[in-house]
């Protein structure tokens, strides 16, 4: 279709050299509003009867049954480091998996993935100067996927399963050194398994959404995390696929907002997922000026990494319809519209401006001919719009020589 339109529009420039022309194509227009936001599941901290290495035999967010076996306890020499050791190669190999990149994806530009490299840079060095280390360490492992997909990009690298291979062989072999036994780590319940404690798990807990209020708000956020480490904790079981997330916003914002509605919710330092969920409650006091959204879904994304504090973005308004350059707009006989070329012909088609941006209107679809009996008056996808030319009316008569006819 592309290459069909690329001759079209040079066959029409063939016509006048003081025609130009492009084509109408769909474009969106989005208002975004930018928040803070922190996750609340429903959490259970897992302990062990016995201190020493953890072998885990479940990956993160995977799900357990009930008196599920989540990991093994290993004590003597070494257990602990061995067993930490494990877990840095199970991040590795993670990420390796995580860096190929199928044969279709191979023509993406490099473009895409440097401008990517470049924006988590800038977010692990702004996260690093705000003092979120754990933000910021998450980061650097997606950074790490990014720079080993521009290698398969442009150092003629298949894949990475040869180092994967070797990974899983030194991980068998560390395994192998874990033989004192102390006893299995067994969960009380079904659930979604996770390895990570971030000592929050009390506070941001999502029997308080209920009764929530402004002060209870400000004090999770206050909060400073529990430190397990002289617990023998080795997990967490997330027991529901429900979760929230809380974000402040001001007055002047709350009136964009209506519970019981759902939104598009962009998670952009989490590889930009998008998650649809609902507005459950706001909560507000007469007597201040911020109020707290809490939004729920009980959908959980591939990959997602459910860090307790995260940025967000909120689709306010979205627009989709023609991009139409702002030049080529006319009004002719008190109605907007352009002007486009047909053949060799000059028409006057309709438009209805749905809003402005850079030098560019987003403009009204045009419904098929069956829904409207007016088509043939409006803008419709892939017409060539005129953006230069001198003279023109509707019905004007372009001649293969440059002069009207």
């Amino acid at each position: 279709m592309v290459l069909i339109w690329y001759i079209v529009y040079h066959l029409f420039g063939a016509f006048d050299k003081d025609i130009e022309t492009t084509p109408a194509v769909i474009a969106t227009k989005s208002n975004n509003i930018l928040l803070d936001a922190y996750v609340l599941r429903d959490e259970t901290v897992v302990y062990s009867q016995a201190k020493g290495g953890v072998n885990y035999l479940y990956d993160d967010g995977e799900k357990v049954g009930v008196g599920a076996t989540i990991a093994k306890i290993y004590s003597g020499a070494g257990a602990e480091e061995v067993s930490q050791r494990i877990l840095e190669i199970d991040q590795k190999i993670n990420i390796l998996e995580d860096s190929s990149i199928d044969e279709e994806a191979t023509k993406i530009d490099t473009n895409v993935i440097d401008n990517k490299i470049s924006e988590l840079m800038f977010v692990i060095r702004d996260k690093i100067e705000d003092g979120d280390i754990e933000y910021a360490l998450y980061k650097r492992d997606e950074l790490i996927t990014y720079m080993n997909k521009r290698q398969v990009l442009t150092q003629n690298i298949s894949n990475y399963n040869e180092q994967i291979t070797i990974l899983k062989a030194e991980r068998n072999k560390l395994a192998q050194q874990l033989v004192n036994f102390e006893g299995d780590v067994k969960v009380p319940n079904a659930g979604f398994f996770y390895s990570n404690v971030d000592g929050y798990e009390e506070m941001f807990d999502v029997s308080k959404i209920a009764d929530l209020s402004i002060s209870e708000y400000q004090k999770m956020v206050d909060s400073e995390p529990f430190d397990f480490s002289s617990t023998n904790a080795v997990g967490k079981i997330v027991n529901s696929n429900e979760w929230y997330i809380l974000s402040e916003i001001n007055f002047d914002q709350l009136k964009k907002f209506t519970e019981g509605k759902n939104y598009d919710i962009t998670f952009p330092y989490n590889t930009d997922i998008s998650v649809n969920m609902t507005l459950e409650k706001i909560v507000k006091e007469s007597d201040l000026d911020k109020a707290v959204l809490v939004f729920k879904t009980n959908v959980m994304p591939s990959g997602f990494n459910y860090l307790r504090k995260q940025n967000i973005q909120i689709i306010e308004e979205s627009n989709t319809g023609y991009k139409v350059p702002s030049n080529a707009v006319r009004v002719v006989d008190g109605v907007m519209g352009v002007y486009v070329l047909s053949g060799n012909t000059v028409l006057f088609k309709e438009i209805t401006v749905l809003v402005e941006q850079d030098g560019y209107f987003i403009v009204k679809e045009q419904p098929s001919y069956t829904e409207d009996p007016d088509y043939k008056k409006k803008l419709g996808l892939y017409d060539m719009i005129i953006v230069s030319g001198k003279s023109l009316y509707d019905g004007k008569i372009i001649s293969m020589s440059g002069g009207d006819s």
